[in-house]
């Protein structure tokens, strides 16, 4: 097994899952307590979005120019920005205008650190192992969040600067380990050539999505995956507050079995096979599950409802991230996946801004329009598997 890569895109992974952690499962709540209601949780979240639909791509093709070891420094960097920004900013319409630092530095690392790890595998010729890596990073990203969601929730109810600063911890350390331990893997070209780069980068990378068919698959998966995903994801904790009656804590109880479930997915998903028929028959379940829990009342049916769709999710992860760096190209992989991440983002955009202008007054009207996009995409992963098949036939 290639450990380097493993450790490295292991360690990035628990260090930038940890400066967001222990405010995970209470994200929402923290955002109310500085004076937001639900329409204008669903425009933070919609800015934050927005910035990681416009700045995705750039930031890919910056680590594929500059070297994927910048990126993940400055990604580190802003996020010590923006926690700092999340305690010294006291409510109100400021702070949702800061949630566009958060998304910078999202930006950064979403690509780079990916692209950093996987490029040690094509070195050492284990490409085979993408799909180990990225299920083995997806559950250390858990278990740091299973273990700050519990931590985050219970020190939270004493007083919300200690999870912030919990996080902010994490952050830093993250930030001196992307100085003194990853390599510089930047080009030795100068800035005018790199700046120039950016822009070929992406010029180069859309044109293979373009020409890649399974590629240009995974953009429309993960377009209607951002649909489907961003009304649960923001509003899973209020509505559980509400049916259940939790407080903060129990909610970060509650992140905190999200992330077993996850962590527990990304050990079986290294048993799926990475193809479109897997695929199909995840965005079934991902359907099934997200339907039911937009109508359970019952406390109990809803978590159970949320844990096994998040189970699920977990094990659709890595597949995705699978099968798009299989078919990407080394120098601009950073950019590609951007490409995916920007993708996923955009349903989060649409979705705030929806709320904000017409309200969030029942937010699991939101989550049977998710249902509906996995089932389209359950639909259109079988006839691309059933397409691969003929043409396989017919070659």
């Amino acid at each position: 097994m290639p450990k380097q890569a493993f450790d490295v895109f292991r360690n990035i992974s628990v260090f930038y899952s940890g400066t967001f952690a222990f405010m995970a499962g209470i994200i929402t709540v923290l955002l109310m307590d500085k004076g937001l209601d639900l329409a204008h949780v669903g425009m933070y979240f919609a800015l934050y979005s927005a910035g990681c639909v416009l700045l995705e791509i750039p930031t890919g093709a910056f680590a594929d120019a500059y070297g994927r070891k910048k990126s993940i420094l400055l990604s580190f960097f802003f996020q010590i920005v923006f926690i700092l920004g999340f305690i010294v900013f006291p409510n109100g319409a400021l702070f949702v205008g800061f949630a566009l630092v958060a998304s910078l530095a999202d930006s950064l690392l979403s690509g780079a650190a990916e692209a950093y790890a996987v490029d040690i595998l094509v070195k050492r010729g284990k490409t085979d192992y993408t799909h180990s890596l990225l299920s083995s990073a997806k559950g250390w990203q858990s278990l740091t969040f299973l273990i700050g969601a519990i931590v985050g929730g219970y020190v939270a109810d004493i007083s919300p600067i200690y999870p912030l600063l919990l996080c902010m911890l994490f952050a830093s350390a993250g930030f001196l380990y992307s100085i003194f331990y990853l390599k510089s893997d930047a080009p030795k070209k100068d800035f005018a050539k790199k700046e120039s780069e950016i822009f070929a980068k992406m010029k180069e990378a859309a044109h293979h999505v373009q020409e890649n068919p399974s590629l240009r698959m995974i953009c429309i998966m993960t377009l209607l995956v951002g649909f489907g995903t961003s009304g649960l994801f923001m509003y899973w904790q209020p509505m559980v507050k509400e049916i259940a009656g939790f407080d903060n804590a129990a909610l970060g109880m509650m992140f905190s079995a999200i992330s077993v479930t996850i962590l527990i997915a990304s050990r079986v998903s290294p048993r799926l096979k990475p193809n479109w028929a897997t695929v199909g028959f995840l965005m079934v379940g991902l359907f099934a599950f997200l339907l039911a829990a937009s109508w359970v009342l019952w406390p109990v049916a809803l978590i159970a409802a949320i844990l096994i769709w998040e189970f699920i999710w977990g094990m659709y992860q890595p597949i995705e991230g699978s099968i798009t760096n299989q078919n990407s190209p080394s120098e601009f992989r950073a950019t590609i996946i951007s490409i995916r991440t920007l993708l996923f983002r955009v349903g989060w955009v649409v979705l705030g801004v929806v709320l904000f202008f017409f309200g969030a007054n029942e937010p699991r009207l939101y989550w049977v329009a998710g249902a509906l996009c996995f089932l389209t995409a359950a639909v259109l992963a079988f006839a691309h598997s059933r397409k691969e098949k003929v043409a396989a036939q017919g070659s």
